[in-house]
């Protein structure tokens, strides 16, 4: 790296020290974060061409590795990076809310929107709830359990005392949708789950960061907790 690189960071540095963010449009804030991933080049390269890619720091950080890996002046030390920090968004998300309400259809949507803001990959997701309606804990189910409900009343049995009450959620990656068999494994599922004791709340999937109750989306009748 040249002195006038260097020189660049270390105004750049100055500045996010004084004033943070305030003031840096999203190339910037790209430029700075990859200093930390690129740490001898010029990184304003690599961050113009993933906004173009991707047009916004949210989009880049929900991208998929292979799609980032398509980018100009990519990394791997990068990709860790930006893995690294859509896990840590996720753990601190579920610190915060460790105690969130499920007592309505509207609350669990915003939740899981929130917890998969910067994932990009699918995930099956299972939330037991306390006897005031209150995030209890919460847990990544493993993918071979879609659309198997036996297998996935099992598993969730294994997860929750009997009488509990749980909610599930599937996010899907951008260039997934939810598939017709969801609807009946859904239907199937809290069946199967009622006859273990066991009362699916709300399955709610999310799509393109936006989260639907299937329950009152009519797909199936679930308990009477949320409204």
């Amino acid at each position: 790296m040249n002195a006038q690189h260097n020189g660049h960071r270390k105004r750049m540095k100055e500045r996010f020290l004084q004033q943070g963010l305030d003031g840096f449009d999203e190339t910037e804030i790209l430029e700075f974060l990859l200093y930390y991933s690129i740490p001898r080049a010029d990184t304003r390269p690599a961050a113009e061409a993933l906004m173009k890619q991707f047009g916004s720091v949210q989009n880049i950080l929900a991208a998929d590795d292979s799609a980032l890996s398509e980018v100009r002046g990519m990394t791997q030390n990068t990709l860790t990076m930006l893995h690294f920090l859509r896990q840590l968004y996720a753990q601190q998300y579920r610190v915060r809310h460790s105690a969130a309400s499920m007592e309505h259809a509207q609350k669990a949507c915003s939740y899981f929107e929130g917890l998969f803001a910067a994932e990009s990959g699918e995930i099956l997701y299972a939330v037991t709830t306390d006897e005031t309606l209150c995030i209890q804990e919460g847990k990544a189910l493993p993918l071979r359990l879609l659309y198997q409900d036996m297998l996935c009343t099992d598993a969730l049995k294994q997860m929750c005392r009997p009488g509990t009450s749980l909610l599930m959620a599937h996010h899907f990656p951008e260039h997934m949708h939810m598939p017709r068999e969801e609807t009946a494994f859904i239907r199937n599922l809290a069946v199967f789950l009622e006859e273990a004791d066991l009362h699916l709340m709300d399955y709610i999937v999310v799509e393109k960061h936006k989260a639907l109750s299937m329950r009152e989306a009519g797909a199936y009748m679930g308990i009477d907790a949320i409204l």
